[in-house]
C-alpha cells in the first residue's frame, strides 16, 4: 500500500531529446490520451493502472485488520517445503 503512491506519481519514461527531457507518469498518459481524442484508451489504461489496485487495496484493507488474510507459512504448514 505504500508503494501504491509513489507508482503512480513518480516518471514511469524519461524522454531526452536536444530540446530538454520530458518525465511521464501512468496518469499523464492518461490525460495525454484524454486530451487527444482517445478517451476509450485512456478509459482503460486508467481503470488497469490505477482503479483496480486502488479497489484491490482498499479491499485488503478490512481482511487484515481482521486477521483474515493468511500468512503463508501458516496456510502451508510448519514443516512443508514451501
Amino acid at each position: 500500500m505504500i508503494l501504491y503512491v509513489p507508482a503512480n506519481l513518480l516518471p514511469v519514461m524519461t524522454t531526452s531529446t536536444l530540446f530538454g527531457t520530458d518525465d511521464s507518469t501512468i496518469l499523464s498518459g492518461v490525460i495525454y490520451f484524454w486530451q487527444d481524442g482517445e478517451w476509450a484508451l485512456a478509459a482503460i489504461i486508467f481503470i488497469a493502472s490505477f482503479l483496480i489496485p486502488l479497489f484491490k487495496l482498499v479491499a485488503l484493507i478490512p481482511a487484515d485488520a481482521a486477521g483474515a488474510v493468511p500468512q503463508p507459512v501458516a496456510a502451508a504448514g510448519a514443516h512443508s517445503s514451501l
